[in-house]
């Protein structure tokens, strides 16, 4: 038989459907897969892939064009005309290429040109400051870095709302396993309460008994009522971690029910190998993402204390000399530049390197204590687990045996050997087994959990 997850605010059921039964990996499949936060955890993905893309533009080639005239007294001062292309390299290195057409009255002597214009094609190479890096190589290596950081970035998002909606989902399956007993328990003392009356009428039980079963009763019913309270609230957090397509909120139907304790086993603890899972665990790589982040700055503001020294080469050409043996090559048509500066104190370069250098070291300080940290929660996750499997056994086995007890003790009061104060006795020692053992199983759960939490891992499951 199935059932819907019914949609807040519409009379139709969504289009998810689930069993009546709503078991664990279903529900973090659903969360997983319709959660807003879980959304926004793809588009911080998304979101550096665009930044890489951006950033990868600083290197595509350029089209560039210049036209400049002056005309006065029906004269043609000057003339002004180029165009062309530059390709930036990863290398730092410039490529270029183009046209240059000048003439005119007055046109400065330096700009003439043939009549036919002017082709160049030539470099432009950092030989000092900006040759190993520069500001847009390190803009592309951030990026880069910053794309793998927001991947890193939607496993920790994830692994937080995971973890989050884990919880609930424990909380539920706990809260309604122990409603489920109290309720069991209300109709069972209830059906004696009755039936002591009858036989207090009948004077073959004590009216001492009809008071004790009274109270017993409303013990139950105020026990009862708190657990039904407790149910229901969590079964209200459950829902507000189900979503449907299009962020439409959803909430379960009084029908839906988790699985029931008698069904499950405690889950041991995995053979886990600390240094290898911390290692890859996504907040230290994080961490170590933003490292290198400053350590492309460090070299950048490290290169900043070299000279800038800056060579260009042109080779010029004109349309009528491409039959020409060697024309334009590095022979009479070429021009070339070479620019220098350098501050001489680079007080301030050396500033900033040592300032990147100081918050490079905090950075390294900050990652050891977190790998710290973590390390010291996963031990602590990994024996709550162990403590909580061995607790879940020996309260089942405790419920078992206080079973057989309340059993045997039913039988006597049958056939007149034991009394309702005893029965009673047995039945609260048994409701209580059963409460521990719901407990526990559910901090089993929640320890397995929080375990695979502090490994970073629960998105991966």
């Amino acid at each position: 038989m199935v059932y819907s997850i019914s949609t807040i605010g519409q009379d139709q059921d969504s289009s998810i459907h689930i069993d009546e039964t709503l078991d664990y990996t279903t529900f973090m499949e659903l969360v997983k897969n319709h959660h807003p936060l879980a959304m926004n955890a793809q588009l911080q993905s998304d979101l550096g892939e665009m930044n890489l893309r951006a950033n990868r533009g600083g290197f595509d080639p350029k089209l560039y064009a210049d036209v400049s005239q002056k005309y006065f007294d029906e004269l043609q001062y000057y003339s002004h005309q180029e165009g062309g292309i530059v390709v930036p390299t990863w290398l730092g290195i410039e490529v270029e290429s183009g046209y240059q057409n000048n003439d005119g009255t007055y046109l400065n002597p330096e700009e003439f040109v043939p009549d036919d214009g002017l082709w160049w094609a030539g470099l432009s190479v950092p030989i000092g400051r900006d040759l190993f890096i520069d500001s847009r190589r390190a803009a592309l290596r951030k990026a880069q870095l910053y794309q793998k950081g927001t991947v890193i970035e939607r496993r920790l998002m994830l692994n937080d709302l995971l973890v989050e909606a884990g919880q609930a989902y424990w909380d539920w399956f706990a809260s309604y396993n122990a409603f489920r007993v109290l309720d069991e328990a209300v109709q069972v003392v209830q059906t004696r309460y009755d039936n002591t009356l009858i036989g207090a009428k009948l004077g073959e039980q004590a009216n001492i008994d009809t008071v004790e079963s009274k109270i017993q009763l409303f013990n139950r019913k105020a026990k009862y009522q708190e657990a039904r309270a407790k149910y229901l609230n969590t079964q209200v957090l459950l829902s507000t971690f189900l979503w449907d397509k299009g962020q439409i909120p959803l909430v379960l139907r009084s029908d839906v029910r988790p699985p029931e304790i008698l069904n499950m086993d405690p889950v041991p603890s995995s053979t886990i190998y600390e240094d290898s899972l911390l290692n890859n665990h996504p907040m230290l790589q994080y961490n170590r993402l933003k490292i290198d982040q400053l350590e492309i700055d460090r070299r950048l503001k490290a290169e900043q204390i070299k000279p800038k020294l800056d060579l260009k080469y042109r080779a010029l050409q004109t349309a009528w000399e491409y039959d020409r043996e060697g024309a334009g090559i590095l022979n009479d048509n070429y021009s070339w530049g070479l620019s220098f500066s350098f501050p001489i104190l680079i007080r301030k370069e050396r500033g900033e390197l040592q300032k990147m250098k100081i918050m490079l070291q905090q950075s390294e300080n900050e990652f050891f204590s977190k790998r710290q940290e973590l390390q010291f929660k996963l031990r602590k996750a990994i024996n709550d687990w162990d403590a909580s499997a061995r607790q879940a056994e020996l309260y089942r086995d405790a419920s078992l045996d206080y079973q057989r007890l309340l059993e045997a003790e039913q039988r006597l009061f049958n056939v007149g050997e034991s009394s309702v104060f005893m029965v009673n006795s047995r039945e609260l020692g048994y409701i209580s087994a059963q409460l521990n053992w719901i407990k526990s199983m559910a901090d089993n759960r929640i320890s397995e959990l929080d375990t695979y939490y502090m490994l970073g891992i629960l998105s991966d499951r």
